[in-house]
């Protein structure tokens, strides 16, 4: 989609996670997939 690589790709994915702006699924490998987290989904901070 945006053509970047995919350690940029799992980099932005992790610092994202390490805010707690988004939470990853129960499914893991290839089935994972993300959410925004809590009051990221409400548009606080």
């Amino acid at each position: 989609m945006t053509k970047s690589s995919t350690d940029t790709a799992l980099r932005d994915i992790k610092d994202l996670l390490d805010k707690a702006i988004l939470r990853q699924s129960r499914e893991g490998g290839r089935s994972t997939n993300y959410v925004l987290a809590g009051n990221a989904a409400e548009g606080r901070s």
